[in-house]
């Protein structure tokens, strides 16, 4: 994938995101299906293609520890650190959570947040050495690479 291709499928996504779309990428770990954590039917789209029970709460990626504090009052110091200093993917739950759709929080009022290493892994496929990470490589259905707009399979949920 050249960087001309790269920034088309970043501005794809950007635009599918701002339309209250939802859109499959590769994260740290896994194929993630995404979409903007304050639009509330997008979320409601991601637990139908998802099949998951809304009582489940999902996992909010956000890009940095800035982000983090637009949304969570009185985050924990020690968790700064723990997000700062692991080098493995590392989810942690934060209350006093404002500013999301109120279907993306737990029952609690909490919310499981991840913060990539770099967000660069949504584009390309690889991994932080730069050889080919089998989960990022692999759709489940097809080869894929960048972003996929989900919004051809949205209306058949």
């Amino acid at each position: 994938m050249n960087s001309a291709d790269t920034d088309i499928d970043l501005h794809k996504a950007i635009r599918t995101l701002k339309e209250g779309g939802t859109i499959l990428y590769p994260t740290d770990t896994v194929w993630g299906i995404g979409c903007i954590a304050t639009d509330p039917s997008a979320i409601g789209r991601i637990y139908r293609i998802k099949q998951r029970d809304d009582s489940k709460a999902l996992i909010t990626l956000m890009a940095d520890t800035r982000m983090l504090e637009t949304y969570i009052d009185d985050i924990p110091q020690q968790a700064i650190r723990m997000v700062e200093e692991t080098a493995s993917p590392l989810t942690v739950i934060y209350n006093n959570v404002h500013g999301v759709a109120s279907n993306l929080t737990a029952a609690d009022g909490s919310i499981a947040v991840r913060i990539p290493h770099t967000l660069v892994h949504l584009f390309p496929n690889s991994d932080r050495t730069g050889t080919s990470s089998p989960s990022k490589q692999r759709h489940p259905k097809t080869r894929a690479s960048g972003c996929i707009n989900m919004a051809s399979t949205q209306d058949k949920i």
